[in-house]
């Protein structure tokens, strides 16, 4: 698009309707189109926006498999989340860490993921209680599938039984991810 097109999407509601052309662009997997749109945004944007349009390139990377460049973009939204959240103590901030461990276990880094997902681990547990929340679960859960890959069974079966423990007193021992984490 042209610039004064651009700029009328971007200026017209803080920048919501890009993000929606964006995210449309990036169903429809014109990935090219979605990155012009999130890029465009995240110049000089508030920082909801960049953080919002850094993830959305991290996507549109990750939907052409350029985990390189997916990592950057999320490493980039952390970089914007810790001048609002300097403590990292926000669920947002460990959402971060768990999407650029995901990237590392794509990539086979398997100790860089693991140190992301005990450092998200660690921002979710004084936040959501130590036992009482599913999202400490899936924490769980990701720690003990990097062990395995990293040969530490022992490990990893411990995260996985906690995962369980925590999923079947929440949600009962019928429910599918109580499977899950016991199959791994």
């Amino acid at each position: 698009l042209p610039a004064k097109h651009w700029e009328a999407i971007v200026m017209s509601d803080n920048g919501s309707s890009s993000c929606n052309l964006a995210f449309v662009h990036y169903c429809l997997k014109n990935y090219e189109e979605s990155r012009q749109f999130y890029n465009h945004i995240r110049e000089g944007a508030h920082s909801d926006l960049r953080l919002i349009s850094y993830d959305g390139l991290a996507l549109s990377y990750k939907g052409q498999e350029n985990y390189t460049e997916a990592e950057r973009s999320y490493t980039n939204a952390l970089e914007v989340l810790k001048t609002i959240d300097e403590e990292e103590k926000h669920p947002e901030t460990a959402s971060f860490y768990n999407k650029i461990a995901s990237i590392h276990e794509t990539l086979e880094k398997y100790k860089d993921a693991k140190k992301s997902y005990k450092k998200a681990h660690g921002i979710i547990k004084p936040i959501f209680g130590i036992d009482k929340h599913l999202d400490i679960a899936t924490s769980h859960n990701n720690i003990g599938s990097v062990c395995l890959e990293l040969a530490k069974f022992d490990k990893g079966s411990r995260h996985f039984l906690k995962a369980s423990d925590m999923v079947k007193s929440k949600k009962g021992e019928k429910h599918p991810y109580v499977a899950t984490c016991l199959l791994n």
